[in-house]
């Protein structure tokens, strides 16, 4: 995907390929290296290695079919923009769904190695940490209908020194199915996702210990972001009229 958008039907400019990839490995360098310096991680760098020559060659040719057009018939950006999505539309609605398998791949690369989990039992007023968040255990309230009985806890939700919300996951007793199940509840953010649930309560209103099972889980928006972006181009580029 990196490569391909810089070659040409029929003729292909080698110096023309080889500046352009120079400019592509020069960028892709730096980001790497900005990474590795700021301490996010060796896999987050790789990923800017992989993910980030086909963004930045996507990037590149857009520039330069807006730079053309306003060259050569003084049009604004937003309109050269769209006078080149809209008169090939094969050509970048299939860049658009480049973008969109490239924030896919971030997804599964960030959920995959930096994902973390961790189990804990809490009394009311208790803590407990996980990455940069931690979870205050500040109420356990028992309710009752016809279909059945649930504990729904409360947790303060403090990042960063800063409260973040509350989070409400439930345990539940289903008369119908004579089981228990447990309701995850989740905060989502463009950087991770925070699932917490409630594994295990006694229902005893004397005994409000409970155990959370909690997930941080980085960068999972972005793979239902990319797959908006795969429908999306594979619209656009479907949609494009066929030459008599």
């Amino acid at each position: 995907m990196g490569v391909c958008p810089l070659l040409g039907w029929s003729r292909t400019a080698w110096h023309s390929v080889k500046r352009n990839l120079l400019y592509i490995i020069i960028t892709i360098i730096i980001i790497a290296v900005i990474v590795l310096v700021t301490s996010v991680g060796n896999w987050y760098a790789v990923a800017a290695i992989i993910c980030g020559v086909p963004l930045v060659t996507i990037f590149l040719e857009w520039y330069r079919g807006v730079k053309a057009r306003f060259q050569a018939r003084g049009e604004n950006p937003v309109r050269a923009f769209w006078s080149l999505l809209t008169r090939n539309r094969a050509r970048y609605g299939g860049f658009i769904v480049h973008i969109g398998i490239v924030l896919i791949a971030l997804g599964i690369i960030g959920s995959s190695f930096y994902s973390i989990e961790k189990t804990e039992t809490l009394n009311i007023g208790d803590s407990m940490n996980i990455s940069d968040y931690r979870l205050s255990y500040s109420e356990l309230v028992l309710k009752q209908d016809n279909q059945k009985v649930s504990a729904v806890a409360s947790l303060d939700v403090i990042k960063n020194h800063r409260i973040a919300g509350t989070m409400h996951p439930s345990y539940n007793y289903w008369f119908s199915h004579n089981d228990h199940f447990a309701e995850v509840t989740v905060r989502t953010t463009p950087a991770e996702d925070l699932f917490v649930s409630l594994v295990w309560t006694g229902y005893d209103p004397g005994d409000k210990s409970s155990t959370f099972r909690v997930l941080v889980n980085p960068l999972i928006v972005w793979i239902w972001v990319g797959g908006g972006f795969m429908l999306l181009g594979g619209t656009i580029a479907f949609s494009a009229e066929e030459r008599q």
